[in-house]
């Protein structure tokens, strides 16, 4: 779906803020969802397979979740508008420790200790890129690969 915005990002030369709809990503990603894992589900597991994919209690359950991603997911796609790409990458893959800490006091679910020194690992990466990469842009430092190593380890 065509977007209707007629807002230029950066000037009147250059390109719209999006060519396309949100929500028509929305829906389209989420349409190939639900097929797809019906189809699996059925194929894999029979039809008792389908049912518990459509069981109202487990929806239910699962919706307040649902939800709160699909919130992320569109807040993701206007962020793209004021934050660089890398940046919306790093904080999309906040979603992980936020699903961890969600299905662990919402739905009870109980997680290893390797599993959440796993998430801690992932948290302190991001914040370790996050770091390094104001540092750069502050500094506006050109520094490679290999320079960038040195300059962590020291």
């Amino acid at each position: 779906v065509k977007s209707l915005s007629k807002r230029r990002l950066d000037g009147p030369e250059e390109p719209r803020d999006f060519p396309y709809a949100f929500s028509s990503v929305l829906v389209v990603a989420g349409c190939l969802s639900v097929t797809l894992g019906s189809v699996l589900a059925l194929w894999f597991h029979g039809l008792s397979g389908l049912k518990r994919c459509w069981n109202v209690a487990a929806i239910l359950r699962m919706t307040p979740l649902s939800f709160m991603f699909q919130l992320a997911t569109i807040l993701k796609f206007v962020s793209l508008k004021y934050v660089p790409p890398d940046m919306v990458t790093l904080l999309s893959q906040m979603q992980l420790i936020l699903l961890a800490v969600t299905m662990r006091f919402v739905l009870g679910k109980k997680y290893s200790p390797s599993q959440w020194i796993s998430l801690a690992l992932t948290s302190l990466a991001m914040f370790q890129y996050l770091t390094i990469r104001d540092g750069r842009h502050k500094g506006q430092v050109n520094v490679s690969l290999g320079q960038l190593s040195d300059n962590v380890s020291e």
